[in-house]
């Protein structure tokens, strides 16, 4: 029998996580089970949620996720753009490039939101789209400031070896360092 969601609270780190990981990102990184993280005590539903969201078919199925788990919530779907190489580029390009982005990026994100409210029905939560500049980490950490979630969700690609140790992972950052309680959600 598979569990549809892992639910684990907050432990202390260890300098052996610095290496291997908090059980949480092992969890995350090598199960295929989108895995709830939670802070501190929960005393009433969720109601607000922040969802990272890339265009990746991992960040979707994260807002599919968190939509199930918080029905007829706030939800604040949150686009980072970040132009590469800034200091190679005119600034007319790099409008260029960010407004191509943000164009793209609400066509796609709008066919999701029609898509998931039609299948949701009354329990589809209300959506806002926000697209901001910068590098996502900052962005959304901007945003859990700004809107004050009682959750963030975010889709994972679950890398491991040498991928994982050279892109990182957003979901491990606020895993390791969960600024309210996170749903990390891997598509596969």
């Amino acid at each position: 029998m598979r569990s549809g969601l892992i639910v684990l609270g907050i432990h202390r780190h260890s300098l052996l996580d610095l290496f291997r990981g908090t059980t949480a990102e092992r969890i995350v990184r090598l199960g295929r089970t989108p895995v709830l993280l939670v802070r501190d005590a929960v005393a009433t539903s969720y109601r607000r949620v922040l969802v990272g969201v890339d265009m990746s078919v991992h960040s979707l199925r994260a807002l599919e996720v968190a939509a199930e788990l918080v029905p007829g919530g706030e939800f604040r779907l949150v686009h980072a753009t970040d132009a590469p190489f800034k200091g190679f580029l005119r600034r007319n390009t790099i409008e260029e490039l960010v407004l191509a982005e943000q164009k793209a990026f609400g066509l796609m994100i709008e066919k999701e939101i029609v898509e998931l409210s039609k299948r949701l029905g009354p329990a589809a939560p209300r959506f806002e789209t926000v697209v901001a500049e910068g590098m996502i980490r900052m962005v959304l950490r901007e945003q859990v400031a700004t809107f004050k979630p009682d959750l963030v969700a975010i889709g994972t690609h679950g890398r491991t070896g040498i991928a994982h140790a050279i892109l990182g992972s957003v979901a491990e950052d606020l895993l390791a360092d969960a600024p309210v309680d996170v749903l990390a959600v891997k598509a596969w």
